[in-house]
């Protein structure tokens, strides 16, 4: 995986002699919560790079790049949505062979699945260490050695933008919006929200509507 940074020239080409290339890939102008998820190692100035050995975040990191292009090609509502989810997805996959040399440990693989599945239930982390086999403070150690933040900063991460998911494409009140997301009171949501993205979800759904 091969990530140019902003104001990089890019001039490439593909080795005629490797014989037929298949090659995926997307301009994009990165969320503020990706950040950490772009942290790839620098082969050069301006020129990141990760080579993913496990086949399995290998298959999904590919799999969410297809899905990317596929819904960023349909002239369906939302299809946009769908492309920038499709993106973030792979994003996280190849951030995750970056952070652990190429493999995700199966328990903490589990854990941020069972957090995207549930993401409107409370977070109770002896829980989810148990869940996933792990003590909880080596599970808490694990995670974010693996992911790069703390199993909670990641739950607020997903239900957050969860949230501007639905303020984009649905009309659901704010409170209705709070309680999807995971969080039982809409004032406290909307703060969050706001620290995050800058803007209150009221405003953030109108400038999204223009």
């Amino acid at each position: 995986m091969i990530l140019f940074e902003p104001h990089t020239p890019q001039t490439y080409h593909t080795d005629p002699a490797a014989g037929h290339w298949h090659i995926l890939w997307a301009h994009f102008y990165p969320r503020a919560h990706w950040k950490s998820w772009l942290r790839w190692p620098a082969r050069e100035k301006g020129l990141l790079t990760v080579q993913i050995n496990d086949a399995d975040i290998s298959r999904h990191a590919r799999q969410a790049l297809h899905d990317c292009v596929r819904f960023n090609r349909q002239q369906l509502g939302g299809a946009p949505d769908l492309a920038f989810n499709a993106l973030e997805r792979g994003l996280i996959w190849i951030q995750a062979a970056a952070q652990s040399g190429g493999g995700l440990d199966e328990r903490i693989r589990h854990a941020t699945d069972i957090l995207a599945d549930e993401i409107n239930r409370p977070l109770a982390l002896a829980e989810l260490a148990r869940r996933c086999g792990l003590s909880l403070s080596r599970f808490a150690h694990l995670f974010r050695a693996q992911v790069g933040v703390s199993p909670q900063h990641y739950l607020e991460k997903i239900r957050l933008e969860r949230a501007a998911q639905l303020l984009r494409s649905t009309s659901l009140s704010i409170g209705e919006i709070a309680g999807e997301s995971g969080y039982a009171n809409a004032f406290y949501f909307s703060n969050r929200f706001k620290k995050a993205f800058r803007k209150s979800p009221s405003l953030y759904r109108s400038d999204q509507a223009k």
